[in-house]
């Protein structure tokens, strides 16, 4: 669990690839980062996701898969621009196909997360 509060750490100023574009991932309201392993002693590999609600993340089921098992520790990083990403743990509530579901252990509070909002034009 430290490790993956360390290397989360490291995932705040990163870039993700959306629409084929280099871009920040904590910009956006609805996206959030995911670090996910399959054991203490494992890699964590990082992918983004939808918040659904304030319990709920959409992702891609290979992000919670390694290996034909489903991993064991997840951490969802939820932006907060300008102040540090809150971090939250989260299980997986479900594999369909391609894509995974995961539930936050504790939801957001509306307070600490706008969710969903339409862009400003």
């Amino acid at each position: 669990m430290r490790f993956l509060l360390v290397l989360s750490s490291l995932f705040l100023v990163s870039q993700s690839i959306l629409n084929g574009h280099a871009d920040e991932w904590n910009k956006y309201a609805h996206l959030v980062k995911i670090l996910s392993r399959s054991s203490a002693d494992s890699p964590a590999q990082a992918c983004t996701g939808t918040i659904l609600s304030t319990g709920l993340v959409l992702t891609g089921a290979d992000c919670v898969m390694q290996g034909g098992k489903r991993v064991s520790e997840i951490m969802v990083l939820v932006p907060r621009a300008p102040k540090p990403a809150l971090r939250k743990k989260a299980t997986i509530a479900a594999v369909n196909g391609t894509l995974a579901y995961l539930r936050l252990v504790h939801p957001m509070r509306t307070a600490e997360k706008k969710i969903i909002q339409p862009p400003k034009s």
